[in-house]
């Protein structure tokens, strides 16, 4: 079954964004291009997955859970919703990004892009590499980047993609480490779900809830690892 119109006429986007304290609010113009970009990052991610909710719950963990105050938190929103359009769908490209939302908004939803890159490419993450990435990544890039992950590993349930957790692990956390706040927060809603998860399987017979004793093998030595065994929110 496809969208239909009520999966767009109740859109509650604007506010998440007007329930945060802001130096300013967006302009009118400002608001026209977030709906765009919200309804776009929803049909874009209803095409990966047939799902609606995971723009919002990014926007809400991005604002309310890393609520560092910022003048330009629409800008931050846009490179968000659009990183999803990008990512998910063919509906725009970087030119179009750069013509219709500006300049700024394009350079940053190319370095969110950036990072699926360096998670995807399966390559080594040296310390060195690192440390470059503190040159390449703004702090606020890497929190838009935080928060789009935690929204996607708080959505699975443990039959559905059981390779994100360790993807978490050995892929994302170390680009987040660059800057240890986002690393910790990242590591700390690891650590959560899949203790929540395991325990949730322990005392279920629900299909959902099934692992294998890989499963459990491959869960249990990401929480022994001493990275989330300290971790605690810094935020």
């Amino acid at each position: 079954m496809g969208l239909l119109q009520k999966d767009f006429e109740k859109d509650t986007y604007m506010s998440v964004l007007l329930n945060v304290k802001v130096d300013h609010l967006p302009s009118v113009d400002s608001r026209s291009q977030m709906a765009f970009a919200y309804r776009l990052a929803k049909y874009a991610q209803y095409n990966k997955s047939n799902t609606l909710t995971q723009p919002i719950r990014a926007m809400k963990i991005f604002l309310n859970e890393m609520n560092v105050i910022r003048r330009n938190d629409y800008v931050d929103i846009l490179s968000l919703l659009l990183d999803y359009v990008v990512c998910n769908s063919y509906l725009m490209t970087m030119s179009d990004i750069s013509r219709l939302f500006g300049e700024i908004v394009a350079q940053q939803v190319d370095s969110l892009i950036a990072i699926n890159k360096i998670v995807n490419s399966r390559a080594n993450i040296t310390t060195a590499k690192q440390k470059k990435y503190t040159d390449q990544f703004t702090h606020n890039i890497m929190m838009i980047k935080a928060a789009i992950v935690i929204a996607e590993l708080r959505s699975l349930t443990l039959n559905a993609l059981k390779g994100f957790p360790a993807k978490i692990h050995t892929r994302y956390l170390p680009i987040f480490d660059a800057y240890p706040e986002v690393g910790d927060f990242v590591a700390a809603q690891l650590k959560k779900w899949l203790l929540t998860k395991l325990q949730a399987a322990q005392r279920s017979d629900k299909e959902d809830y099934k692992l294998t004793s890989g499963d459990l093998f491959k869960y249990f030595a990401i929480i022994k690892d001493q990275r989330l065994q300290s971790t605690k929110f810094n935020f």
